[in-house]
């Protein structure tokens, strides 16, 4: 944008001072004075120029500013942002500690339950075993008690016989 700019105002003061010449020299002054004033013109239209520069300058410099603002305001919340973030992490990432902790005490419980399952299946197993063997022990002693009680009817009336 300067080099163009410049270029062109540059042009124009050319241009205006080469008229200003020719109209003045044409109207009858003397050259010194016709220089003079080609200088005064000149001047007046590279300070309008520099004025112009100078305004255009500080609108750049003022919207650059501005951008400068929001980006930092951007900055300043994405910021915030990340920090939230990173405390959320962190929580997440010590209840996962705990729960993984939690975890763990409770498959050793289960191991620990199984292992007590297992004793006592065990121990099912044997007193399973022993009613088993208990419960025929008392078929038989009934049946030799039923044996015994039949012997007895039957040899009870002959031993009354006898005695009698």
């Amino acid at each position: 944008m300067a080099p163009a700019t410049v270029t062109n105002d540059a042009a124009m003061v050319r241009n205006s001072t080469a008229t200003g010449k020719r109209e003045r020299h044409s109207a009858g002054r003397a050259p010194e004075t016709d220089e003079a004033t080609a200088a005064i013109d000149l001047v007046v239209t590279a300070s309008r120029a520099i004025r112009e520069r100078e305004t255009q300058s500080t609108q750049a410099v003022t919207r650059v500013h501005g951008a400068t603002r929001v980006l930092q305001d951007k900055l300043r919340d994405a910021s915030e942002r990340v920090e939230k973030a990173e405390a959320m992490t962190e929580a997440a990432q010590a209840r996962i500690e705990e729960l993984l902790l939690e975890l763990d005490r409770a498959h050793e419980s289960a191991k620990a339950l199984q292992e007590l399952v297992a004793v006592k299946l065990d121990d099912l197993e044997g007193t399973s075993a022993r009613a088993d063997g208990a419960e025929k022990r008392a078929h038989d002693l009934h049946e030799s008690l039923e044996r015994v009680s039949a012997s007895i009817r039957v040899n009870l009336p002959i031993v009354s016989a006898v005695t009698s």
